[in-house]
């Protein structure tokens, strides 16, 4: 009964303490878009402009509706907001 009881209580606590956790997955793919974000920052001013961009053939194509304040830059932001939209592959062999 004891080690039932023992059980059931580490569970509970695991599921608490796991419950206000953010998606693993979510995490791994913003760090993922920071990480990518950095590199095509080439010039390290904090924002990819369109040349850099194009070091990212998606990008590339998606920059002019990603760069929503029309500055000719992405900032951070903008560029997540982007890596979280689905965009086309361009890069993929139509065969």
């Amino acid at each position: 009964m004891r080690t039932t009881l023992g059980l059931i209580a580490a569970a509970l606590i695991t599921t608490a303490a796991t419950a206000n956790e953010p998606d693993g997955d979510k995490d791994r793919s913003r760090q993922a878009a920071e990480a990518k974000f950095e590199s095509l920052d080439r010039n390290d001013d904090g924002q990819v402009s369109k040349s850099e961009a194009r070091d990212d053939s998606r990008l590339s194509a998606q920059f002019t509706s990603a760069d929503t304040n029309s500055d000719g830059y992405l900032t951070e932001p903008e560029y997540t907001a982007t890596t979280d939209r689905p965009m086309p592959d361009y890069d993929r062999d139509p065969s």
